[in-house]
């Protein structure tokens, strides 16, 4: 079970700085792929699909309820 969990993990993007790419794209009238692309970060990023739990040396995922 942990190594499946450990494989779940490698296969989870890393977190995307929202203010980074804000900054690199702001969101103009001019530009409103710019607004869609911060629009998707958000709701990829907003809410988790999982929780990662550390329990002592255990890490747990777990599905994450709205």
């Amino acid at each position: 079970m942990e190594e499946t969990a450990n494989e779940i993990l490698k296969q989870i993007p890393a977190p995307v700085d929202l203010e980074t790419v804000t900054a690199n794209y702001p969101v103009l009238y001019e530009q409103s792929m710019n607004t869609v692309l911060i629009q998707e970060i958000i709701r990829s990023v907003h809410p988790p699909v999982f929780s990662l739990q550390c329990f002592g040396d255990r890490k747990v995922i777990r599905p994450v309820r709205n």
